[in-house]
């Protein structure tokens, strides 16, 4: 997924999603069935999984709310320039958002989305891995 930032990805934050090939099949022009869709079939891989995961998941998510929270403010006076520069962004489709980015009217309406998309990723992946 693109943080819920790519109309193709619906704004969703759940399934499990692996680029493929032409050869691939997938009900998405992006997202196909590959390798990872058979790993994830197996119980000795889900075993592993689980235990690497539960391992690294606090780490990975305290380090991605932290990034998010120092470079949203590291950035932020290039994204006030950027945006008093381009004032149309906000609110409209100019490539490829998702329904909810249009709808976004700030820097900090956007920063808030990626930070409520990673929590509600990382509950739905840990909830998954849980069931392994």
């Amino acid at each position: 997924y693109a943080f819920g930032n790519f109309r193709l990805d619906d704004d969703s934050y759940k399934g499990w999603i692996c680029l493929g090939n032409s050869k691939t099949s997938g009900d998405k022009p992006l997202i196909k069935t590959n390798w990872m869709t058979y790993l994830l079939k197996n119980k000795n891989f889900q075993k592993k999984l689980k235990t690497r995961w539960d391992e690294v998941k606090e780490e990975l998510y305290k380090t991605a709310i932290d990034t998010i929270d120092s470079m949203s403010m590291t950035i932020k006076p290039s994204a006030d320039y950027n945006f008093t520069v381009w004032k149309n962004m906000f609110g409209n489709t100019i490539q490829y958002e998702s329904a909810t980015i249009k709808t976004l009217k700030t820097y900090e309406e956007q920063v808030e989305y990626l930070r409520w998309f990673i929590e509600t990723r990382f509950n739905w992946i840990n909830n998954e891995i849980a069931k392994y």
